[in-house]
């Protein structure tokens, strides 16, 4: 029991050691296959270079770390549990005292799901976590995120019809919006332009009769003037003839 933790301790250090020196020995392929019926397939493939393995999902416990592949997504519904593809082999291993189960050369992942609405897209994500081995050494489990997007056909098409219409609208207002100013604009210097100085009607003044048309205001600050000026003679006589 010591043995093999003492074992796993120098494997992960021989772990961080590698990792510096190779980034990743297996090289991954996301896909989404149409199956009909509103079923897709989720299809992950895992190319590794040669000498390299990676674990499959049926690994025993206490030996390596088996993959785990997930498929999510907001409007999917999985159909099942996800499935392997590839040689897959089986032998002893010494250091873990056990049967390990792995794929070499080439591996595949995948996951059946369906859309709950059909008629909307959907964002797939699939994450797989795995461990990948040589003869000598395994690497530190390494977890990596692959994205894509499904859309149906109906979907599609009422994307499609949006993204052209949209524009079309867009553009006819910009039009009218833009026509519209100049012509007024035009219209008024062109009426403007057409006057004929002949029929302007300017105001005539009657300097015969100066105060004939300014109204009663003016009337009333007349009166007041003559008011004030008869008051003012009879203060000032008042004042002569008081002792």
């Amino acid at each position: 029991m010591k043995f093999r933790n003492w074992f796993l301790l120098i494997l992960l250090f021989l772990a961080t050691g590698i990792n510096a020196q190779i980034k990743n020995p297996v090289k991954f392929k996301f896909t989404i296959n149409e199956l009909g019926n509103n079923q897709y397939e989720a299809v992950l493939n895992a190319t590794m270079e040669s000498g390299w393995h990676i674990y499959s999902k049926d690994l025993p416990e206490d030996t390596g770390i088996p993959t785990e592949y997930k498929v999510t997504g907001k409007n999917i519904e999985l159909i099942g549990k996800f499935t392997e593809a590839g040689k897959k082999h089986e032998e002893f291993s010494e250091a873990f005292g056990g049967t390990i189960v792995f794929y070499s050369n080439s591996a595949g992942f995948k996951q059946k799901f369906k859309l709950k609405d059909p008629t909307k897209p959907a964002d797939i994500t699939s994450e797989i976590t795995y461990q990948t081995c040589d003869d000598r050494v395994c690497l530190a489990p390494n977890t990596l995120e692959f994205s894509q997007k499904v859309t149906p056909k109906g979907a599609t098409e009422e994307a499609a019809t949006e993204e052209t219409t949209g524009p079309v609208k867009d553009s006819v207002k910009i039009t009218e919006t833009v026509t519209e100013n100049p012509a007024k604009t035009e219209a008024t210097i062109t009426e403007t332009s057409k006057l004929d100085p002949k029929q302007l009607k300017i105001a005539t003044i009657d300097f015969k009769k100066p105060l004939t048309d300014c109204g009663t205001a003016s009337t009333k600050v007349d009166e007041n003037y003559w008011t004030y000026l008869f008051l003012g003679f009879i203060g000032g006589l008042i004042a002569l003839l008081t002792p």
